[in-house]
């Protein structure tokens, strides 16, 4: 709560109270997840609400660095970066096939429109909307 405490909190009471607070989490909370957890909040109210202060200087200021240095942190920190790693490569490989799907659909109905078939049945075939078979087929002889 006390943490909370600090956005309400004018630049000046802030500057006064986060040090002794930043102080107790560090002597106080033991386990470091936790530890690491509080502080990194500590931070970021304070950057949010300390605008004329960069990142850097704040935490200068904090005495923050020496969490950031600590094997938990940059465990998650790193766990953190794998995880979006992952989650990037397979967002690109679905948004690749779903591109390369669509890029089939347009080829199937050019394909089927120059044999001769009509939209509705193109659209049947297909299971699209007879409008997304029109906007194709008028897109590529525009």
């Amino acid at each position: 709560m006390t943490i909370l405490k600090l956005a309400t909190k004018s630049q000046s009471e802030k500057v006064r109270d986060v040090k002794p607070l930043v102080q107790r989490v560090k002597e106080e909370v033991k386990p470091r997840e936790k530890q690491a957890k509080l502080l990194e909040l500590i931070e970021f109210v304070v950057i949010s609400r300390l605008n004329d202060m960069s990142r850097e200087e704040t935490r200068t200021m904090l005495e923050l660095d020496d969490y950031r240095k600590s094997h938990f942190y940059q465990q998650a920190r790193q766990d953190g970066v794998d995880e979006g790693k992952v989650e990037g490569k397979l967002e690109g490989k679905l948004e690749g096939k779903l591109e390369g799907k669509t890029e089939m659909l347009h080829e199937n109905i050019h394909r089927m429109a120059t044999k001769g078939f009509e939209v509705k049945l193109i659209s049947e075939i297909l299971e699209v909307d007879i409008e997304f078979v029109r906007t194709i087929l008028q897109s590529r002889s525009s």
